[in-house]
């Protein structure tokens, strides 16, 4: 599975390569692919693409990017793409709140990770109990 997000660059390559252009399935694909190979950089770089070809980012696009910041240890990109949520238009959800304040917990950023938790029911966003623990446990 972690070199699964290289055969996932490869078919984008290949699609526009074949002019087939990649639409929002194919790239979240390739993002959760990355996502699932812990390569952050690579997450980051596909987001950044979307906004190039137009296509609208969703909840699912940012969801595999903030899962893959916490992989990488990256709690601030983490934090900051949650952050960016809400201006992209894009509602966040539980998957996208609980690896965020997690990233922060496991960083040893607990007031950060409690002001995420925060913010997060402020959105009608529930947590996880494990989520919760893990803030209270830090």
């Amino acid at each position: 599975k972690s070199s699964t997000w290289l055969l996932a660059l490869s078919l984008l390559d290949v699609m526009d390569a074949s002019k087939v252009r990649p639409d929002k399935i194919s790239r979240n694909a390739a993002l959760s692919a990355a996502e699932k190979g812990g390569q952050w950089q690579q997450a980051s770089w596909m987001l950044s693409v979307f906004s190039e070809s137009c296509l609208r980012k969703d909840v699912i696009s940012h969801n595999s990017a903030i899962c893959a910041f916490k992989a990488g240890r990256r709690w601030k990109c983490a934090v900051d793409l949650l952050n960016r949520m809400s201006s992209a238009a894009t509602v966040p959800n539980k998957v996208s709140c609980t690896p965020a304040i997690n990233a922060c917990v496991e960083d040893g950023h607990w007031q950060l990770a409690f002001d995420v938790l925060r913010a997060a029911t402020g959105l009608a966003v529930q947590p996880d109990s494990a989520c919760m623990n893990s803030v209270l446990a830090s």
